[in-house]
């Protein structure tokens, strides 16, 4: 995994709209969205994962955001997490509970190797993916059902990113 161990955007194939924490505040229990304007570019965006195994086709991973010091991870909210746009990703503090767990794999659509679909190691049929009620700067991220359609499908740019834009 080329991705691993370095902050990277997550950027959604759909919209391209980028990864990060419901009003930009790292805190346990804040909610995941994907915002695609610059009128966020303050918000929290960078992730970083870490390889921990894998299983069956999947690589199995923590991922994680800091700010100010404090590092979370995204997790689900249960055991059992659901397929439902009311399921959504939240960041708690780590504890190494499965439901901090998630597995990546390269998309098989034709997409390309770049192409992540990604799922939550407790439920791998659930794909983090949009709600479909894309807004119109932002959209609260769900657990979708796996079909590695295009809001589901993520890839990671950290090279080709600027963090300014150039005169």
């Amino acid at each position: 995994m080329s991705y691993e161990g370095e902050k990277q955007l997550m950027v959604n194939r759909l919209n391209g709209s980028l990864l990060t924490v419901q009003g930009g505040k790292c805190f346990d229990g804040a909610r995941i969205c994907s915002v695609r304007y610059a009128t966020y570019d303050h918000y929290p965006q960078r992730w970083t994962t870490r390889k921990i195994g894998e299983v069956g086709g999947w690589t199995v991973c923590h991922v994680e955001i800091s700010e100010g010091g404090e590092t979370f991870r995204l997790a689900v909210d249960s055991d059992e997490p659901k397929i439902s746009l009311a399921s959504q990703p939240l960041l708690k503090e780590p504890d190494d509970s499965d439901r901090q767990k998630w597995c990546f794999r390269s998309d098989w659509s034709g997409g390309g190797a770049h192409l992540m679909n990604v799922a939550p190691y407790l439920n791998r049929s659930a794909g983090l993916g949009l709600r479909d009620d894309f807004g119109l700067e932002w959209t609260e991220a769900a657990l979708v059902r796996n079909f590695s359609t295009i809001e589901q499908l993520w890839y990671f740019n950290a090279g080709d990113y600027k963090d300014s834009i150039p005169n």
